[in-house]
């Protein structure tokens, strides 16, 4: 009787270290625990601004973005009226972004720089045989601050480029009409427009790591 009991007590102690290791190893995958970050993982294209936060809702920062567009039989380009505009032996424009949120207000929800990244870029209308080229998602609350992007254009020898004031900032005409039927990015709070207007159709681009446009211009 007593080896039975005996038996009985080890079973139900190794049954209880079982459920307790299994406990453990799920803790950092469930819902509600914050994983840590994989050692040597990093996004050198997102850089936080340093220093004490106005509010714990925002996050200042750059961010750093490349993209490529074909050209399929465009002969002029147009523009923003601000952007570094280089000539070079590439077979496909490429365009750098550093997109900057500077801003000292209190948004009712979390303004960070993965919604920067989302929110604001470049994008595109054909007309012809001229391509616009237009930012989107910039604003300026005139008071609390700001949401700029900065772009360099890498161009083909041989097409025109015209500049456009209306092809950039707040009161960009890629984004100043109907809104377009692309997908909002979700989550995060914005000040200006997240999608293009209609008949412009958003750029897509990835992280540029190298941050291009912290180095000058070639001439």
């Amino acid at each position: 009787m007593r080896k039975r009991s005996g038996a009985i007590l080890m079973k139900s102690i190794f049954s209880v270290l079982f459920l307790g290791s299994i406990i453990l190893s799920l803790g950092a995958d469930s819902p509600g625990s914050i994983p840590k970050p994989e050692s040597g993982k990093s996004d050198s294209s997102v850089v936080p601004r340093q220093g004490k936060r106005i509010s714990e809702n925002v996050e200042n920062g750059l961010v750093y973005d490349k993209a490529t567009v074909k050209l399929e039989g465009t002969r002029t380009l147009h523009v923003p009226e601000n952007a570094e505009v280089q000539f070079g032996d590439v077979p496909h424009v490429q365009i750098y972004m550093a997109k900057s949120l500077s801003f000292a207000g209190h948004p009712p929800a979390p303004i960070q720089l993965v919604h920067v990244r989302a929110n604001m870029g470049m994008a595109m209308k054909i007309e012809g045989t001229t391509r616009h080229l237009a930012t989107f998602g910039e604003w300026d609350t005139r008071r609390e601050g700001t949401a700029t992007l900065r772009v360099r254009i890498v161009v083909p020898k041989g097409i025109t480029v015209e500049r456009r004031g209306t092809h950039s900032g707040p009161e960009s005409v890629a984004h100043s009409g109907t809104p377009g039927k692309q997908r909002a990015p979700s989550g995060g709070y914005w000040y200006g427009p997240r999608v293009p207007s209609e008949g412009w159709t958003a750029i897509a681009h990835e992280p540029d790591l190298a941050r291009t446009l912290e180095k000058k211009a070639e001439r």
